[in-house]
């Protein structure tokens, strides 16, 4: 009981996962895990995306427009939507990549040229 804290100096969002505690002695051995969530940024909360843009692709059909939607730099892992006329689109598909500390996410949706309304406004919901 007299050492039974850690102390971490630089905690990074690296550090986020599945931590194990064993103490041994010579007559036995304990062992519990844990879960630990690290959330690091310039004022210790969530960090804010560093970029993120919603665009029109590609036309993978002549009927139809790619809409993908991104951002860069966001931590805890977001929830990326993209939604037309306050409905969120079908059928997206999502990324997500790990790189430097921070999350870099994509949802991207293929939508029929019948089913616009001109204009047709996409929202990107982070």
């Amino acid at each position: 009981m007299k050492y039974s804290g850690i102390k971490i100096i630089k905690p990074t969002t690296d550090l986020t996962g599945e931590w194990v505690c064993r103490v041994s002695s010579f007559a036995s051995e304990a062992t519990t895990a844990s879960r630990m969530s690290c959330m690091v940024s310039h004022n210790n909360f969530a960090r804010s995306p560093k970029e993120m843009e919603i665009t029109q692709t590609s036309r993978p059909t002549p009927e139809s427009i790619n809409i993908s939607c991104w951002a860069n730099g966001v931590y805890p892992e977001p929830k990326l939507s993209i939604t037309y006329k306050d409905n969120k689109l079908e059928d997206v598909m999502h990324d997500s990549t790990w790189n430097d500390g921070a999350y870099d996410v994509r949802v991207s949706a293929v939508v029929k040229d019948e089913n616009l309304e001109l204009p047709a406004i996409f929202d990107c919901e982070l």
